[in-house]
């Protein structure tokens, strides 16, 4: 299927309006025209550009997502049956006048540029005496008069308008305007059905304004003149003249409809206008100031107030499961056609029963029976059924066929809703929902002793502090080794686009200094460093080398130096402590680079500023799991472990020297390495030198 001209177009102006920084916060909006159309799309790399990078990618409803997916539904034709100019100014006298100038400024015109001037300074005249409800007539020569006499007869409404305000009755020349052959009132006709659309509104008969609104449309659409925008914004009328709630809303998904399709700035501002009626209507409802079976038992509505109840990101405090609960029943039987929602909506309640029931009508590759009935696995402990299904849900997921089909669009809103169409995203805001899956079958491969596979699809998560949970404290230094090594042999299990997406920075503790991870393969610099880190921790330093970047092998070079001095005997006593007071001094300012911990207790991935707690569920975790943490666990597993380290070391050099000041000294900085972290264990080393220099105090 490929995508038609005005969808490509469209698209392209699309993908335009969001290189400005001007319409960065109208993203939102923009987004949710974009994949509406990706039913038309062939490919829907064009979508993701305009996308912004800061959307909720939470497995939720999000309801303007909802309105606009109700509204296409409702109305699939809408765009097509209109294409009204949006409106160029916010005062209507100015588009009044403007209306008057483009009007009499045509090439078929008979008139000289004087009479143009003259024609246009006469009615700005009359025009600001009939805003007064003064009614005047233009003196103009007779072969002007029949050019203008629908604007005459315009501005004579006008003033008995003001002049009699507040009456119900339309003016009488207003009447006379509207029955003239069309070409003589072509260029008024739009403005007097706005106007009485405008006094009906005022007046509370919201019928009769929207059949004016509704002839208003007509008439601009079989050729009569609006370049003042009245048709445009005729839909935005409709939506707040009218009173009945059910309908109110029904015309506010009509003019989301019509405004999505028109890319501008001041289409984005009343769709936002209208979300946020929404809210502010729908709320009343909810929170008991109205009554909310009228709209539980209209079919669209109840997608609304439904939608509106699904999206906890609307609520200030908790969502109102209750009320959810409480009116459920209504919207069982308003919409029994829409097995989705509504399968989504129990699964929202935590309501088992009520998933399955609904799951079971469903189709059988529905996006949203497949993660429900995946959920339920994982609560119930299943964990091959939970596997089997979360595979399956990645598998559909990732289909283009299904992803693009027009035919599902609730299954595009649920495995999309506002998240890039890249599974690999390391935004701050969150975590995918292709991501999550993938992380929930990361947690049933752990219960079904898996690890390796665990690990792997934690990596194509994009999952990096439980990729560092996995790395070092649930597999075994043999099984991490044999996953690394197939990861460099078959780099293909990321796409190469995908490659560069981490970008790490190493901050050495205590230490200006930075390393940037660049290279071809980020994802696997960044696995090899974690084997490369443990290695160190376990003492397989020669094996260490080929998976530690080039700045740690020059400080491992350093270490490995001194460390070696310090056991040759061919050295006298204090040169060997020198060397091993060097070495120590290495190990604290450099260990987080050559054997930190990516998560627990050095916290590498934050430059050990602050505590990263893996996203997988602790509490789900099997129980023999905490063996494996404890069998992999640094031996000092204490925050910046490597620092302790380095202060035994300074011990060591202190009863390996001769010289007491080398003793002393080493005793000195090896307390001063834990002491504001550790002041108990730094306290014997203390001591020791006060001993040292005092002798026994005991």
């Amino acid at each position: 299927m490929t995508m038609p001209g005005s969808a490509r177009k469209f698209s392209n102006h699309l993908n335009r309006l969001v290189e400005f920084d001007y319409f960065r916060p109208f993203a939102s909006c923009i987004a949710v025209l974009a994949f509406l159309l990706l039913p038309f799309s062939s490919s829907a790399a064009w979508s993701i550009e305009v996308i912004a990078d800061n959307q909720d990618r939470s497995v939720s409803i999000c309801l303007p997502r909802e309105l606009a997916r109700i509204a296409f539904n409702l109305y699939p034709d809408e765009s097509a049956n209109f294409a009204f100019s949006p409106l160029p100014s916010e005062e209507m006298d100015v588009f009044e006048f403007e209306d008057f100038v483009y009007s009499f400024n045509f090439k078929d015109e008979p008139f000289s540029d004087e009479d143009k001037a003259f024609l246009v300074s006469e009615y700005s005249y009359h025009a600001e005496l009939a805003r007064q409800g003064v009614k005047s007539s233009f003196e103009l020569p007779e072969e002007m008069r029949e050019a203008a006499e629908e604007f005459m007869l315009y501005l004579d409404g006008c003033a008995d308008l003001r002049e009699n305000s507040g009456s119900a009755s339309i003016p009488k020349a207003w009447n006379e305007l509207l029955l003239l052959p069309k070409e003589k009132r072509i260029r008024r006709s739009s403005w007097v059905l706005y106007m009485l659309g405008n006094l009906d509104s005022f007046l509370g008969r919201s019928e009769s304004a929207h059949l004016k609104y509704d002839e208003l449309r007509k008439l601009v659409s079989d050729g009569f003149h609006d370049s003042a925008g009245l048709a445009y914004n005729s839909f935005k009328r409709d939506y707040m003249c009218e009173k009945d709630l059910c309908k109110k809303l029904k015309f506010g998904l009509r003019a989301i409809r019509f405004y999505l399709c028109i890319p501008d700035r001041q289409s984005v501002d009343i769709i936002r206008f209208i979300v946020r009626d929404f809210n502010y209507i729908l709320d009343g409802v909810i929170f008991g100031e109205k009554d909310m079976s009228a709209l539980a038992g209209d079919p669209v509505c109840a997608q609304i107030l439904l939608a509106k109840l699904l999206d906890s990101s609307t609520y200030t405090y908790e969502p109102p499961i209750a009320t959810l609960k409480r009116i459920f029943p209504a919207f069982e039987k308003t919409l029994p056609d829409k097995p989705e929602l509504l399968c989504y909506s129990a699964y929202f309640m935590n309501d088992s029963a009520l998933c399955r029931k609904w799951a079971s009508s469903c189709a059988e590759n529905s996006l949203i029976r497949i993660w429900v009935l995946a959920e339920l696995a994982r609560k119930d402990k299943d964990w091959d059924l939970a596997s089997k299904l979360y595979r399956k849900w990645i598998a559909v997921r990732k289909s283009p066929s299904l992803l693009l089909s027009p035919e599902a669009p609730a299954e595009i809103r649920f495995s999309i809703g506002y998240e890039h169409l890249d599974p690999y995203d390391f935004s701050s805001s969150g975590i995918g929902i292709l991501s999550r899956a993938r992380e929930n079958l990361a947690l049933c491969s752990i219960h079904r002793r898996e690890f390796i596979e665990a690990l792997h699809n934690l990596m194509l998560a994009g999952s990096f502090t439980d990729v560092n949970y996995m790395a070092e404290s649930v597999l075994s230094r043999d099984e991490l080794i044999k996953y690394v090594s197939a990861f460099e042999k078959t780099p293909e299990i990321f796409p190469e686009e995908k490659r560069k997406i981490y970008s790490y920075w190493i901050r050495y503790d205590s230490q200006d200094m930075t390393q940037d991870m660049t290279g071809n393969d980020h994802v696997f610099n960044f696995l090899k460093y974690i084997l490369g880190r443990r290695l160190m921790r376990d003492g397989c330093n020669s094996e260490a080398r080929k998976f530690l970047p080039k700045d740690s092998l020059r400080h491992l070079d350093s270490l490995e130096k001194f460390k070696a001095i310090s056991q040759d005997s061919r050295f006298d006593a204090d040169s060997r402590a020198l060397a091993l007071y060097n070495a120590a001094k290495i190990m604290r300012w450099y260990g987080m680079s050559l054997q930190g911990t990516g998560g627990w207790p050095d916290n590498f991935d934050c430059y050990g500023n602050y505590d990263v707690e893996p996203r997988l569920p602790h509490s789900e975790m099997p129980p023999d799991l905490i063996a494996r943490e404890q069998a992999n666990a640094p031996k000092i597993p204490l925050r910046f472990h490597y620092r302790y380290i380095a202060a035994d070391m300074m011990n060591e050099a202190s009863d390996l020297a001769h010289d007491i000041q080398l003793k002393a000294l080493a005793l000195y900085i090896g307390g001063r390495y834990i002491e504001i972290r550790n002041p108990q264990m730094a306290d014997p080393l203390y001591k020791k030198l006060v001993r040292l220099r005092c002798g026994d105090l005991s």
